[in-house]
């Protein structure tokens, strides 16, 4: 299976390379869109035991209507009973399978969002500091809101990781 994950890596990087060559260009969004499907696509390979397993899980990433079929009497509790009330309110009008991952699917607007600001290389040219007239220093307000971004999400990210019940380091297989 890692053969078939390096295999679609390199043929991925040749019809990169074959399109920067013959001068095509494509829209960035486009791009991004692409190159997020096939990460996601391509570690399923990375990560299955099997190509049965595999098929099985790119299966049931594009199966909506599977997602579409539960209903709130077979959902499990542990996947609503974070939205309380709103999980009633929604329950009328979405069906269980989308408000069920309601979270994960705002992690992922979420995640674009974050995507479409500055990285750090950009950022560092919005650092200003300027002297006030008491000697105090100022940083940029813009600065400061990207920093809370990246304080939040390193805390999110370090609170998700110490709760995780999982020890197996994936590369010990290797």
């Amino acid at each position: 299976m890692f053969v078939i994950w390096g295999s679609l890596h390199g043929v991925a990087l040749i019809i990169h390379r074959l399109w920067q060559q013959l001068g095509y260009k494509m829209w960035t969004w486009l791009a991004w869109l692409i190159t997020f499907n096939f990460i996601n696509v391509t570690w399923v390979f990375f990560r299955a035991t099997d190509m049965d397993s595999a098929l099985k899980v790119l299966g049931g990433m594009v199966d909506i209507q599977g997602a579409m079929k539960i209903t709130l009497g077979h959902a499990p509790t542990s996947s609503i009973a974070w939205g309380g009330t709103l999980i009633d309110f929604l329950s009328q009008f979405v069906p269980a399978g989308l408000f069920m991952n309601l979270l994960a699917y705002a992690a992922i607007v979420f995640a674009f969002c974050i995507v479409a600001l500055k990285n750090t290389a950009q950022l560092t040219g919005f650092i200003k500091v300027s002297n006030s007239k008491d000697g105090s220093q100022s940083i940029n307000k813009r600065l400061a809101v990207y920093l809370a971004y990246a304080v939040f999400l390193f805390v999110i990210a370090s609170y998700t990781m110490f709760i995780s019940s999982s020890t197996v380091f994936l590369y010990f297989n290797f």
